[in-house]
């Protein structure tokens, strides 16, 4: 199996987005973490398997949360890993 991590910036979110994330991050059993910066932005890291990290990604740019409005978001640093650096997926504060 292939897994790989990537670095996710997320620009113009909405109401309990980081939860929204958690849960769906969660659902496709994907580890890493999300959080809110200063400049009212969500960043985070995901591990996992290429496709389910490839359909996370497409939720991040196209769905989101129910009231989320999704400006542009930012996909860095994506490369295979052959360890996880988490043991879940969870929201920082």
């Amino acid at each position: 199996m292939e897994v790989s991590c990537i670095n996710v910036h997320v620009h113009g979110q909405g109401v309990f987005f980081r939860n929204y994330t958690e849960k769906q991050a969660k659902s496709l059993g994907l580890r890493g973490y999300c959080l809110n910066t200063p400049r009212s932005t969500v960043q985070g890291e995901l591990e996992g398997p290429k496709d389910k990290v490839e359909k996370m990604k497409h939720w991040l740019r196209h769905e989101g949360s129910p009231q989320s409005v999704i400006e542009k978001v930012d996909f860095t640093d994506e490369r295979d890993i052959t360890d996880y650096s988490y043991p879940g997926f969870e929201v920082r504060r």
